[in-house]
């Protein structure tokens, strides 16, 4: 693909687009709510995936995985304590829904990591960051 935008010679550029979306497209299509030819333009490399809430044998990877980088986010804000789950805590996150899936659990993670006093996100902690969102 060659551009010519503010300037005045073309050069040529790769681009990549990622997108995500919780709609189906081919549906949205069909309904008249999505340009079926912006569609056929990005639909290259579909990957459907299941929401998180029936991808059980995930969650505890996520979990540990989200928490992990939000503690190395975090190191080098003042008063930093690199936080784990409580085994309550944890359990209450793998009992919950997810409408919002990863999304909703990094910012449930995230808040929890940043209200819970000392090292260890409790299960009230949980609780508390869930009832925000329900």
């Amino acid at each position: 693909m060659s551009v010519s935008l503010g300037g005045s010679k073309s050069r040529r550029i790769d681009v990549r687009i990622v997108a995500a979306t919780n709609r189906v497209l081919p549906e949205e299509v069909r309904a008249g709510r999505f340009r079926e030819d912006v569609f056929h333009r990005i639909a290259v490399g579909i990957l459907a995936l299941p929401p998180l809430r029936a991808r059980e044998g995930d969650l505890n990877l996520l979990i540990d995985a989200l928490l992990a980088q939000i503690n190395r986010e975090a190191t080098s804000q003042p008063g930093f304590k690199h936080k784990t789950l409580s085994v309550g805590a944890r359990n209450i996150l793998l009992r919950h829904a997810w409408p919002g899936n990863v999304r909703e659990l990094h910012n449930a993670l995230l808040r929890a990591s940043i209200w819970a006093p000392g090292e260890e996100i409790a299960a009230e902690d949980i609780d508390e960051v869930l009832s925000l969102t329900s």
